[in-house]
């Protein structure tokens, strides 16, 4: 059964306005329809199923591009194995197929190899690492990191596909190359972490990542967005860590601006708020701060207009402490606005969910029902050309559904952006990009 999405009457929507509260200039448009994307399997599928001419943006994940698949012999080692991330590799025992996700390291090959010994299983190994290298768009070579030229011709080759050209954003947590590991006490096991700016040990490292997108969006003309993760903990029961890393983060995020600014780099940076922790089955290490109002207050401190705020309508419906108001209200006296939206639906914090060890944060297509101000999304992405990004699990819906929702939501988006037309007389002709 579909959702149906709501239509705003012209006197809800005059009502709309007289309670908006503006963050920046108004500039009306409707070039605001974006969806994430990790994979050009997904890209495949918007074009086939038409859903890409519906889109003004793509948002793109890079640490999870390329995906792919191999062959192999049954696993022989599960201690080995059990090292592995979960989210990188996964073994289907029934086809004898390991599913990879990004670029696989020396060390993963290794103890790939560990773990299929087999001469064959050895042979593909090579492979698919060499394969995963190179249908990567971000990979380190010795200190420097640098994009992959064809990789991006590709995916540019999506955009110009339709009868309009489509603009490209990214979205953080970058999770280094390396896996940077952090030894789990009194366990042989491993924890997988993503860089964080909440330790100054990785402030080097992750502003080399930024350069290198710098220089992919200026070398292939992309003003852009990069919505970008606070900071990660590992435990969030202790106030003194978090203290920390929203300092070290606030000193990352002044720099990052600076930098920004000093070399004219056409990007906007979005702060994203987080759920509450412990609600989402999440690995140690692998949860942000930033799911109450004080984190992003003292983490934006001091910080220049390259840094801004990106709000996702799912993580507040999960966070006991955030709310949508209250980051306008945040944002209409610190002087920032929101850079973009993440628009996806949850059914709330679930108990079921937290004793299972499964997620709460289920990327559902945004309901009306469940996403409370839901119109309010739409209207301050027309009125102040917010990216009203689609982050959704693709693969919950079929090709029907993708299709029948993108297009209902284009549709209401386009009604939004008429009916203000119609109030503040601006020419479609003179809308700025």
């Amino acid at each position: 059964m579909y959702t149906k999405v709501i239509a705003v009457s012209d006197f809800g929507f005059i009502n709309q306005i007289k309670n908006f509260i503006p963050l920046k200039p108004r500039v009306i448009s409707n070039r605001v329809l974006s969806m994430h994307v990790t994979c050009f399997e997904i890209l495949e599928r918007l074009k086939k199923t038409g859903v890409l001419e519906y889109l003004d943006r793509m948002e793109i994940k890079p640490e999870k591009f390329p995906k792919n698949s191999i062959q192999l012999s049954e696993i022989t080692d599960f201690n080995n194995y059990n090292s592995l991330s979960s989210e990188k590799f996964r073994y289907d025992q029934e086809t004898g197929t390991l599913f990879t996700m990004g670029v696989i390291t020396e060390e993963e090959g290794n103890i790939l190899k560990k773990i299929f010994p087999n001469s064959r299983d050895q042979q593909n190994i090579d492979k698919i690492i060499q394969k995963s290298i190179a249908g990567s768009l971000f990979r380190w070579e010795g200190d420097k990191v640098v994009y992959n030229k064809e990789m991006f011709a590709k995916i540019k080759g999506y955009t110009v596909q339709t009868d309009h050209d489509i603009k490209i954003q990214f979205h953080f947590p970058f999770k280094d190359e390396i896996f940077r590991k952090a030894e789990v006490p009194n366990s042989a096991k491993q924890i997988d972490q993503f860089l964080s700016m909440g330790r100054t040990e990785d402030h080097e490292r992750l502003l080399k990542i930024f350069i290198s997108y710098f220089q992919a969006i200026k070398e292939n003309g992309l003003p852009s967005i990069i919505t970008f993760h606070p900071p990660f903990v590992d435990e969030h029961e202790n106030e003194e860590e978090i203290e920390s890393a929203i300092v070290n983060g606030n000193k990352f995020l002044i720099l990052l601006g600076k930098y920004i600014t000093d070399n004219n780099i056409p990007v906007v940076i979005g702060m994203e708020n987080q759920p509450t922790p412990g609600k989402n089955g999440y690995k140690k290490g692998q949860e942000s701060v930033g799911y109450k109002m004080d984190h992003f207050v003292k983490l934006l401190e001091g910080t220049n207009d390259s840094i801004q705020i990106t709000f996702d309508s799912g993580h507040r419906n999960i966070a006991e402490d955030m709310s949508y108001l209250g980051m306008l209200a945040y944002c209409k006296e610190a002087g920032k606005y929101i850079a973009n939206f993440h628009f996806h639906s949850n059914h709330g914090i679930l108990e079921e969910h937290i004793r299972t060890h499964t997620t709460n944060d289920e990327h559902n297509f945004p309901e009306p029902k469940l996403i409370n101000g839901y119109s309010y999304y739409l209207l301050r992405s027309v009125l102040e050309n917010v990216p009203l990004n689609l982050e959704i699990m693709f693969y919950n819906y079929n090709d029907d559904q993708l299709e029948h929702y993108v297009k209902h939501l284009r549709g209401e988006l386009d009604r939004i952006y008429q009916k203000a037309n119609r109030i503040y007389y601006t020419k479609p002709d003179n809308i700025p990009e």
